[in-house]
């Protein structure tokens, strides 16, 4: 999709056939700039115990791989504050007894163009012994159940995927016997302290201000041993509408303590709810998602367990673009067979009637897109590219019986660095089968491609080069964007040229069939050089600025102490030539004279030994000033009239009825006016009605002016300012 001039900002793009809503999704339009390289940073566990000593890792990349030698960094993190990459751009530090929840975070220390950072986190348990409690309260007796089970953390540094929703249950093991738990109970009441007055004026009302104080006061403690399920119970007596504050702990072998706590509400004479007064599951036994042909099984429980058969007392029904099926029944087990035209979702209903009360559940019942699998192999003829290269892709597409498949890809090739600026996932199989489609036909797809191509580059510059060599000068953020159809084979090829980056190009395709078999994925396609220069300067100056420049060279190619020897070449309204010495990934500041405005190509080469040479060129736009302002202009339409904005940027023309413009906001502030006096409300009901005529907006909740309530009993000719008051203004 070809996006118009739009200005920065967040923008909603949606696709529909027929008014079906087929996709929603968010664009963001900004100005960027990439960063030059991309830092990492991971900890050597994903979970500790409070007190263990954790190492973290960074590395530094440019995007085609090359590591980032010798560079400076930043660290936020106890006790360390600085470190340098080493010959494989890596370094780790050491974090030592850590006693709870843990950030750290790197950045680069010299200054870059784009934002370089990374940052890790760490989970820390605070014990190797988990206690919960719950309670209920039941004739006046309140029950503390407690239980005591190991923290183990093998799961989650075994590489389990980490959710917070899920970590406490990953971190689980198995139930401690002979456990001692501690506790305190403690009853909670309320105080209350006048702290003054304060007088109405509009409903001319003096009111009392007062600060409540929640505190407690200890009624018990207690001291209880885990059985062999490590569960242990406490009884105490509890108050009527009283709240208990209930506090348990223990302690691990290594004497690091564990405690929860929670309240208790005291109702005297009567049973706390049982969970099955609230409404029910569907449980489908563990599955997730049906094929074709495959029977839906759902059970109706209630507090965890299946509810009882009662004649006629379930009603089930789906609901797809209108209603499904409809079924009534005396047991708590729905049986449907999932059909080509439930896909790619149908929502399932049960509503249970006990003879006292209704209740209900909703689940969706969703499609097993793995029937539909679609593989797509892609192979680049090349491991790794050179600047200005051509790559050639063979594409095979083959079904789930691994038949070939004639499908339409759809392919864009954009620079990694980009991803590092915004990041995206593309997933074809979720958004065709998302459970969110229920509302969108089956035969209907979903997809995302663009038929734009970009302009052709012609790579380095040719003749006439300042330093004997090619400059690399057409860097771009994307390659192409195309759709090809592979053949009765399952066949097809592609080829493209890259531009001048050194980077790893992100190949995603997105591949379905006529059946509506589907894939996605990525393929890495790295562009790079064995000796390089990476130049860090900015496309934009202001008049009379005299920058300097930093230039410095790495690749697989150098070793540490190797001198290199870098050029540099400015033209424009001012002009500069120079050659300086440097040694391999040093940072070489290089001062430029003084700019004038005007645009300028700045060309920075860099020669290393056995004849590696490399050269970039850019652009520099230097501008009088960088200040810019909104400016707002009002005019009377007339025949003829043209309309002027700013050079560079967009202009924004509204157009309104005048007479009917210099109205509405003041309209709008009487709608929406505030209180109860009668004026006020005269200005709601009289702002409401004229936005109606004037604009045709709806009055929304105004329901007109009611005299009525503001009469005053036996006084005709008398209305008062409050409903509730009298004639007398005072």
């Amino acid at each position: 999709v070809a996006l118009p001039n739009l200005r920065p900002g967040g923008y909603s793009l949606s696709a529909s056939v027929g008014g079906v809503s087929l996709v929603n999704s968010s664009v963001w339009v900004d100005t960027y700039t990439k960063p030059p390289y991309t830092l990492e940073l991971r900890p050597d566990r994903r979970a500790v115990f409070a007190g263990d000593d954790v190492t973290f890792s960074a590395r530094a990349r440019f995007f085609d791989g090359t590591p980032v030698i010798g560079l400076p960094l930043r660290v936020d993190a106890p006790g360390v504050n600085s470190l340098t990459t080493d010959t494989n751009g890596e370094a780790t530090f050491q974090v030592r007894l850590v006693t709870r929840g843990l950030s750290v975070s790197i950045t680069a220390a010299r200054a870059e163009l784009g934002e370089v950072g990374a940052s890790a986190s760490l989970e820390v348990f605070p014990s190797a012994v988990d206690v919960h409690w719950s309670g209920s309260v039941a004739e006046g007796i309140a029950e503390v159940r407690l239980r005591a089970r190991q923290v183990s953390l093998d799961r989650i540094n075994g590489g389990e995927r980490l959710d917070r929703c899920c970590l406490h249950d990953l971190s689980l093991g198995a139930p401690l016997t002979g456990q001692l738990i501690t506790g305190r109970i403690e009853r909670e009441y309320e105080t209350r302290t006048e702290t003054g007055e304060l007088y109405d004026y509009i409903s001319k009302q003096v009111l009392k201000q007062y600060n409540y104080e929640s505190k407690f006061v200890v009624v018990d403690t207690f001291r209880v041993t885990t059985d062999s399920l490590g569960d242990a119970t406490y009884r105490f007596a509890a108050l009527p509408d009283t709240y208990y504050r209930v506090s348990v702990g223990s302690v691990d072998s290594q004497g690091r303590p564990s405690e929860d706590y929670g309240y208790q509400y005291g109702v005297h004479g009567q049973a706390s709810p049982p969970d099955r007064e609230t409404d029910g599951t569907l449980e489908f036994g563990g599955k997730q998602s049906w094929r074709t042909g495959q029977v839906v099984e759902a059970e109706y429980d209630l507090g965890g367990i299946p509810a009882p058969a009662r004649t006629n007392a379930y009603l089930f029904y789906t609901l797809r673009l209108g209603l499904g099926v409809v079924q009534v029944q005396s047991e708590p087990v729905f049986r449907l067979p999932f059909r080509e035209e439930d896909i790619p979702n149908t929502s399932l209903t049960a509503v249970y009637f006990d003879g006292r009360r209704y209740s209900a559940a909703h689940a969706p019942v969703d499609y097993d897109a793995s029937e539909r699998a679609l593989s797509l192999k892609i192979t680049p003829d090349k491991a790794e590219y050179r600047p200005g290269d051509t790559v050639g892709l063979t594409i095979r597409a083959t079904d789930i019986n691994n038949r070939p498949a004639a499908a339409t890809v759809n392919l864009n090739v954009v620079d990694e660095a980009l991803y590092a600026v915004r990041s995206d996932n593309v997933d074809l199989v979720r958004d065709l089968y998302t459970e969110y489609s229920a509302r969108v036909p089956a035969d209907e797809l979903v997809t995302r491609f663009s038929h734009f191509h970009l302009p052709r580059f012609t790579g380095g510059g040719t003749g006439g080069e300042p330093f004997g060599v090619s400059a690399r000068e057409a860097f771009q953020d994307a390659v192409i964007f195309r759709t090809i159809v592979t053949d009765a084979g399952g066949n097809g090829t592609v080829s493209f040229q890259l531009p001048d980056n050194l980077t790893t190009w992100r190949l995603t395709y997105q591949a379905f069939t006529a059946k509506l078999e589907a894939t996605s994925g990525t393929v890495a396609l790295p562009a790079t050089l064995p000796f390089f220069v990476n130049l860090l300067a900015s496309d934009s100056y202001r008049d009379g600025d005299a920058p300097a420049i930093v230039a410095r060279t790495y690749g697989d190619k150098l070793k540490a102490g190797d001198d290199v020897t870098i050029g540099v070449e400015l033209a424009g309204p001012a002009s500069l030539t120079t050659k300086v010495s440097a040694r391999a990934f040093e940072a070489k500041a290089i001062a430029l004279p003084a700019l004038a405005a005007g645009d300028y190509t700045l060309t920075v080469s860099a020669t290393g030994p056995d004849g590696l040479i490399d050269a970039v060129r850019r652009t520099i736009h230097v501008q009088p000033s960088f200040l810019r302002r909104e400016a707002v202009d009002f005019r009377l339409v007339s025949a003829g009239m043209q309309v002027t904005g700013p050079t560079s940027g967009l202009t924004t023309v509204q157009f309104a009825d005048y007479d009917r413009a210099t109205l509405l906001a003041a309209l709008a502030r009487m709608r929406w006016e505030w209180g109860d006096r009668v004026e006020q409300e005269l200005a709601r009901s009289l702002g409401a009605q004229w936005l109606r005529d004037l604009n045709g907006q709806r009055p929304a909740t105004s329901a007109g002016f009611d005299i009525g309530r503001y009469e005053v009993p036996n006084e005709s000719d008398a209305i008062a300012i409050l409903p509730y008051g009298s004639a007398d203004l005072e």
